[in-house]
């Protein structure tokens, strides 16, 4: 794989299955900027990076900027110490995901002009949906789950849990918030980018439909691929939250007449 890429997009949109199912291997990083990522524990020259770049979390300040307390942040916000450690990053990866969430505004500014300037392939991931997005961020919070798992793992706990009523502030917020900056973030692409909607893509109901669409991002990046992996995650039963859970809502109905018609469109 020659290329470089990274997929940026928002969460709850699909980024874990897309960016697994192009190469599920060691050339690949979620979340680098992210003091959070699992990649931390379990990718040792992703860690090795960290150390080099003396970023270690727990001798980094918390940022003001951005919720969940991500002390990258600060990092992605410094111009020059972000373009080292991704000069580092993409000597050592090919692909990176990055959700635009885990970076406040100026952080995921510095970040799209670093691969802009570096020519580094863009996937701009987003669901039109203002309000499905917003409704899984809650559900994945109530469950502790935000994926099924490799093997879907996770799926009997996501199908047996009892679901309490959706919170109507963050609702509203995370809707108004996507609307915002969906479209901001869309602004500043590389004229090269590649735009790809969740609803094109996993919201397609037969395997070969989706297989279509996600051929053409193979294209675009000009990569090799797992046809094995390929299936698994952009299987039709990979949906973490869907009509089940929303049955088990109690105030779900409410909601989405109130949310549920909020789109973004590009």
């Amino acid at each position: 794989m020659d290329s470089k890429f990274v997929i940026f997009g928002q969460e709850r949109a699909g980024t874990t299955s897309l960016i697994s199912a192009l190469n599920k291997n060691d050339r690949i990083v979620h979340e680098p900027l992210s003091s959070l990522t699992g990649d931390l524990e379990h990718n040792p020259r992703y860690s090795q990076i960290i150390k080099d770049h003396k970023m270690d979390p727990n001798n980094l300040p918390e940022s003001k900027n951005i919720p969940y307390f991500n002390k990258f942040n600060n990092i992605a916000e410094d111009y020059e110490r972000l373009w080292s450690f991704l000069d580092s990053l993409f000597n050592t990866f090919d692909g990176v995901k990055h959700v635009w969430c885990t970076s406040s505004e100026e952080g995921n500014e510095n970040f799209l002009s670093y691969c802009q300037a570096h020519g580094i392939k863009i996937i701009f991931q987003y669901r039109e949906s203002a309000f499905d997005p917003a409704v899984s961020w809650q559900l994945a919070n109530q469950v502790q789950i935000w994926q099924l798992g490799e093997n879907k793992e996770h799926k009997s706990t996501v199908d047996s849990f009892d679901y309490q009523e959706l919170e109507e502030p963050p609702i509203k917020r995370r809707t108004a918030w996507y609307k915002k900056y969906i479209p901001h973030y869309h602004s500043l692409l590389p004229p090269n980018s590649l735009v790809s909607k969740y609803e094109d893509l996993y919201g397609l109901e037969t395997y070969q439909e989706r297989l279509e669409k996600f051929n053409s991002i193979v294209d675009y990046l000009d990569i090799e691929i797992d046809e094995n992996n390929v299936e698994n995650f952009l299987g039709t039963d990979r949906r973490v939250f869907g009509k089940k859970a929303y049955n088990k809502i109690p105030n779900y109905q409410e909601m989405f007449d109130k949310y549920g018609r909020e789109k973004i469109i590009l």
